[in-house]
């Protein structure tokens, strides 16, 4: 499942500080 994937990278983009508008539609999963 990719699902967990999404979730690694959210924190990833979040301890960046990346936007979440970069966030794929699916990281609600």
């Amino acid at each position: 499942v990719q699902a967990h994937i999404v979730k690694l990278r959210r924190q990833l983009n979040l301890l960046e500080g990346l936007p979440p508008s970069k966030q794929p539609s699916g990281y609600d999963l």
